[in-house]
């Protein structure tokens, strides 16, 4: 039976670019992950399946249910989800939910990415950029998770591939070295249900793990003709394609 992975990811709507290319980035790894039996089901506001009640409380259905909740901040912090909600935003009470959980049961896993804001508009901040910063001043102070700054699309497109590379293959039991990822846990969340392990599927993550060893670079750019070329075996070339 095949495992999954469910991501929810979080963001205003200044960051519409990011959340598109996540989602390129997971359907191409899902095509080599498939091979292990595992896939990742991310989901967003965008997946939020129409019905009565309030539009926020829909999207949060998919909030609780996540292995991984994945935060993007930049410019703007958003709108309160309800004209007497006690949040200020979708964001804040789609974080609070995922924080709440984890606190009582240790899942899920969160990242939080900020997008790297130029220097003027630091220092004259607007209403929206304010609440950006200090959510971000209170991850600090708190100390109780890390986060990773990406300074483009194509910088945070490079980020995430070998963050999701990694945690899935820590979810296959595959020892291999992997990069520091945005939040101070590494390896599966207690709601993701692996269930048996094929010998089949075991090896093909054994081969997945060696080739994705040495190719951590590749993995950055998603460029299958660095990939290719980066082979000496040709079985392996033949794997990952």
């Amino acid at each position: 039976m095949r495992k999954v992975l469910s991501v929810f990811i979080a963001s205003p709507n200044d960051l519409a670019a990011e959340r598109g290319r996540a989602f390129e980035v997971v359907n191409e790894i899902n095509q080599t992950i498939k091979r292990v039996d595992w896939t990742i089901d991310l989901l967003g506001w965008e997946d939020a399946v129409p019905g009565a009640g309030r539009p926020q409380a829909l999207i949060n259905r998919d909030v609780a249910r996540g292995d991984l909740f994945i935060g993007l901040l930049w410019r703007r912090w958003g709108s309160p989800p309800a004209h007497d909600s006690t949040y200020s935003s979708g964001f804040e009470e789609e974080f609070s939910i995922a924080k709440d959980r984890r606190d009582r049961t240790g899942s899920p896993e969160i990242w939080m990415f900020f997008k790297s804001v130029e220097a003027a508009q630091l220092v004259d901040a607007g209403t929206q950029l304010q609440r950006v910063m200090t959510f971000r001043d209170s991850l600090i102070a708190s100390k109780a998770l890390l986060f990773k700054e990406f300074e483009s699309v194509d910088d945070w497109e490079k980020k995430l591939r070998p963050f999701l590379y990694s945690l899935v293959l820590a979810l296959v039991d595959i020892r291999v070295g992997a990069p520091d990822a945005p939040s101070e846990r590494a390896g599966p969340t207690k709601s993701i249900s692996v269930g048996a392990t094929t010998p089949d599927a075991q090896a093909a993550g054994r081969q997945l793990a060696m080739v994705a060893q040495s190719l951590e670079p590749a993995f950055e750019t998603g460029n299958l003709g660095d990939i290719s070329a980066a082979q000496d075996d040709a079985g392996e070339t033949v794997f990952l394609a």
